[in-house]
């Protein structure tokens, strides 16, 4: 999905006494307009068959949007240690529900947090399913 993202950057900052503080407004007026008028150019573009490509910048913001947009992702690499330890799965959750909660994230949800350590972290769960192996939150 994340493919179809082209996340551009806006360093252009406009300073506080230049900008319009009725910008917001006038451009969602003009939505409907500017909408039509984009699709309008696209097919153009498409039908001289134009092909879009991509800086490296824009490669990196959509990399960077991911990587922010995968709550367990970041937890993972900023609080724990893959490939040691291990972890009670309640105790993994309760932390990992609990820093998503302070960090502003929104958390996975709980039936799909097994299925994705297991599948794409390879770490293992024991027999009860009640601890995660070569898994350790660090403290």
């Amino acid at each position: 999905m994340y493919e179809r993202f082209l996340i551009l950057s806006c360093e252009n900052v406009i300073a506080v006494e230049n900008r319009d503080s009725n910008l917001r407004e006038k451009l969602r007026q003009e939505r409907d307009i500017s909408a039509s008028v984009a699709v309008q150019f696209l097919r153009q573009a498409i039908a001289r068959g134009h092909e879009f490509t991509e800086s490296e910048r824009t490669k990196k913001n959509r990399a960077e949007y991911q990587y922010k947009n995968n709550s367990l992702e970041v937890f993972l690499k900023e609080c724990c240690t893959i490939g040691q330890g291990r972890t009670n799965t309640s105790y993994f959750r309760q932390r990992y529900m609990s820093w998503c909660r302070d960090n502003n994230f929104q958390p996975e949800k709980t039936n799909n947090i097994k299925s994705i350590l297991t599948t794409k972290y390879n770490v293992v769960l024991n027999k009860s399913y009640n601890e995660y192996y070569e898994l350790k939150i660090n403290d």
